[in-house]
């Protein structure tokens, strides 16, 4: 499957007020309730292996909406993947985005809403949460293409070394939540190194890691101008920028994915 890179409507640093402000409604803590909602939802998880297609879960004692709708956003973002929760009396929820997937399921529904609230039959919840995660399953097998959203796009010609400083101390707070971004025009030129597995570049002074990709370095060194699908990485204190992926530069603004190294 290969992944498509979702570019942002910001662009650091220009835009770095409203980046940290949009960071910070994104990971900010959850509510009591929420995290009461979102710890329970984990520890259904517990002991299963990493879901693949989706999270359809179900717990009688939730009857929040809106402490529902909050913990469905936060697993879409930390898991990638579709998330429907079902509540007390068969009320649940998930991304209005996902609402397509009821539609899938409408016959065991009592009602459903493009918002993505719905209400199934109390003896049809487990025949639902089947069904979700086999139409999720041929779903995300089908779809050649599963995006990944990225937090602000960067200029290497526009950047100097205290940006890339000031991008690590908005992102600082969030740094577990690894939010992505796009560094766009980078110049091979003499560069990249190899150090044992992983390929380093110096991009104004600051170390950005391509890690356990050492066989690509020919690959990369042909494309001239690359873009970096990177986060930044805080190892034993010291300050780094962990690549995720990188293509080759086009000047089309739209979003390439057939040269992706990493995704396939």
């Amino acid at each position: 499957m290969k992944r498509l890179w979702v570019p942002s409507d910001l662009v650091f640093p220009q835009d770095h007020i409203l980046l940290k402000e949009r960071l910070t409604d994104r990971f900010s803590a959850l509510d009591q309730q929420s995290e009461q909602y979102r710890l329970e939802a984990k520890f259904q998880m517990a002991g299963e292996s990493l879901p693949s297609n989706s999270i359809v879960l179900f717990n009688q004692n939730w009857s929040n909406r809106d402490s529902l709708a909050k913990v469905v956003s936060k697993l879409e973002q930390e898991y990638d993947l579709p998330v429907i929760l079902i509540g007390t009396s068969g009320r649940g929820i998930t991304n209005p985005s996902r609402s397509f997937l009821l539609k899938e399921v409408s016959g065991l529904l009592k009602e459903y809403h493009e918002s993505g609230e719905f209400i199934v039959a109390e003896d049809k919840i487990e025949e639902m949460i089947d069904r979700l995660q086999r139409l999720c399953r041929s779903y995300r097998s089908s779809n050649l293409h599963w995006e990944i959203k990225t937090e602000a796009k960067i200029d290497y010609e526009k950047i100097k070394a205290t940006h890339l400083y000031q991008l690590y101390q908005i992102v600082s707070p969030f740094i577990s939540e690894r939010p992505l971004f796009i560094l766009s025009s980078f110049p091979i030129l003499s560069q990249p190194y190899i150090i044992r597995k992983d390929i380093e570049f110096k991009v104004r002074g600051h170390t950005f890691i391509y890690p356990n990709q050492s066989q690509s370095i020919d690959k990369i060194k042909r494309w001239g101008k690359v873009d970096f699908l990177f986060y930044v990485d805080q190892p034993n204190k010291s300050l780094q920028f962990k690549i995720q992926d990188i293509q080759p530069t086009f000047q089309s603004a739209a979003p390439r994915t057939n040269q992706s190294l990493f995704f396939k």
